[in-house]
């Protein structure tokens, strides 16, 4: 899978989180207002999509304290066998594509996770650099 994150240290960082997540919302919600009422549902859910994954970019760049906020959060392609936290791998199975997870707990860290894209995990699995900084217990 191909995902974003959006990675705080602090110990209030659930609280933070949540804020953070009720911004994104709101900036989908606002988006989707301006929508023409005639669009097609296909439309409507690319412009989700869309207003999704910049919302949460912007979160990230502004928010992060993980080197992949300089990529918005990109962590690229991982899945169970990259050697990532499996608590957040787990979390990122379990979203749908262009779906926010709630937050996410791993060692001392705390995450916003959002899906972009997957493929067969079959498939080679590359990570950016960054990712090995989700530690494993």
């Amino acid at each position: 899978m191909r995902a974003c994150h959006i990675h705080l240290k602090s110990d209030d960082g659930v609280v933070l989180l949540g804020t953070i997540r009720r911004w994104i919302d709101r900036r989908v919600d606002e988006g989707m207002a301006k929508l023409s009422p005639d669009a097609t549902p296909l439309e409507r859910e690319k412009a989700r999509a869309r207003l999704l994954e910049d919302a949460f970019a912007t979160a990230a760049r502004q928010n992060s304290e993980c080197p992949s906020k300089e990529r918005e959060g990109d962590l690229g392609w991982f899945g169970r066998s990259t050697g990532v936290d499996p608590t957040f791998t787990e979390a990122a199975l379990a979203l749908k594509p262009f779906e926010v997870s709630a937050v996410v707990r791993t060692l001392r860290v705390f995450h916003l996770i959002l899906v972009v894209d997957r493929k067969d995990e079959r498939q080679d699995a590359t990570p950016l650099p960054g990712l090995d900084r989700i530690p494993s217990p």
